[in-house]
């Protein structure tokens, strides 16, 4: 058994390279203040360079590298600078129209197909975002029409996108036929619906933006839900959720750790001590080490998950073991970066501390690291298994009833 990475998904790994030695990496000073005109101005290009149609087929508009060109993309822009987040939103704007069809694909595709639009999921509530069935958002239906009310929080750049998928209650909790699972609905939603409101806008520590927006009698036309259909919500939503999600989380989790390895390297080549380059220390070279077979380790779980996809098998196991793997060696390998500069790997104009803090920041994004660890023990006492695994019920350790 084997997987690997093709001739197109290596030009478009050297493509987004280069775009982030001229576009990114130069200009880290704009990135690091948060220059918002500048950061716009680098979306507009990252979108003319087609980043965001890597996972779509060449059949409707896209350029057909898979979840395995979309990985290797995202990888590199992380490395250059975290935060680089624009074509994630593009790709959940084609998930998102894409699995409603009908209407909703019909307005957004072209838009989407040329960059030009951005989505969201919105799942996250103030009282919790993995316990669903604590979700308070309503939906009721209102002749052809849903009247939705509610709000949800932690939305990422949710005061720039240009819709959402949205999971609400839709059922009677009276009636035993529409309770637990099938009482959530998914519905698309539009910013510019009447009673979308941004309430609050919230900014991590490395400037990463959320934001809680609310929903008062916002009407949603019947063909806005996402099939297939009332109390059927949860599968739509979590599968766009793994596959753009959570994999372009681990991509760009995986973008922290190369370029830490980076940063590090040329470091240990750059500052002398003692005489000599730091790298020829036994004790750097160690760190080096580690850091590269976190690297190894954490593309190899990544690329696997998004090949598994590609080959049109579940992968949510793998997906969440690469998730949190990720996490956890971004994190190491961004504090080994920290030690290996020394007093430089904490200064603002050095590249260790932002990956430090920006690797946390995604500890719950697309899942917590508790939720992944119980994806995984569910599908290891199903007896699924990670590595043999070649049809889609041995690959898939959650199923939605």
């Amino acid at each position: 058994m084997s997987f690997k990475v093709t001739h197109e998904q290596e030009l478009a790994r050297k493509i987004a390279l280069e775009f982030a030695e001229r576009e990114i990496i130069p200009h880290r000073d704009k990135l690091r203040v948060e220059d918002e005109e500048f950061e716009e101005q680098l979306a507009v290009k990252e979108a003319k360079a087609g980043f965001h149609l890597a996972m779509i087929p060449r059949d409707e508009g896209g350029t057909g590298l898979g979840q395995g060109g979309r990985v290797i993309i995202l990888e590199e822009l992380g490395a250059a600078f975290p935060r680089m987040v624009s074509s994630l939103h593009r790709e959940f704007a084609y998930a998102f129209a894409k699995a409603t069809g009908g209407v909703v694909k019909e307005k957004w595709m072209p838009r989407i197909l040329k960059g030009e639009a951005s989505a969201a999921p919105f799942i996250n509530e103030p009282q919790g975002g993995s316990d669903v069935m604590n979700f308070a958002t309503t939906a009721r239906k209102d002749g052809d029409d849903w009247i939705i009310n509610g709000r949800k929080c932690f939305i990422s750049d949710g005061h720039k996108v240009d819709f959402g998928m949205i999971l609400v209650k839709t059922g009677d909790p009276k009636d035993p036929a529409t309770r637990g699972a099938r009482s959530l609905t998914a519905f698309v939603v539009e910013k510019d619906m009447p009673g979308f409101k941004v309430e609050r806008v919230e900014k991590s520590m490395v400037g990463h933006i959320t934001a809680t927006v609310s929903f008062s009698d916002v009407r949603v036309p019947g063909n806005y839900i996402v099939p297939p259909g009332v109390g059927r919500g949860l599968t739509p939503v979590f599968m766009a959720v793994w596959d753009v999600g959570r994999l372009g989380i681990s991509a760009m989790l995986l973008g922290c750790i190369l370029g830490s390895c980076r940063c590090s390297i040329k470091f240990a080549k750059e500052r002398v001590l003692f005489g000599k380059p730091i790298h020829d220390l036994q004790a750097i070279r160690h760190r080096i080490a580690d850091m590269y077979i976190d690297l190894a380790a954490a593309r190899s779980l990544t690329y696997r998950a998004a090949w598994l996809r590609d080959q049109g098998l579940s992968s949510s196991q793998e997906q969440s073991i690469a998730k949190y793997y990720c996490t956890q060696a971004a994190i190491r390998t961004s504090l080994h970066a920290i030690n290996i500069h020394g007093g430089s790997g904490v200064m603002d104009e050095y590249m260790p501390q932002m990956y430090y803090r920006y690797a946390p920041c995604l500890i719950s994004a697309g899942g917590t690291d508790e939720v992944m660890k119980d994806t995984i023990g569910v599908a290891a006492i199903n007896g699924a298994n990670p590595v043999m695994g070649a049809n889609p019920a041995e690959t898939s350790g959650f199923h939605i009833m």
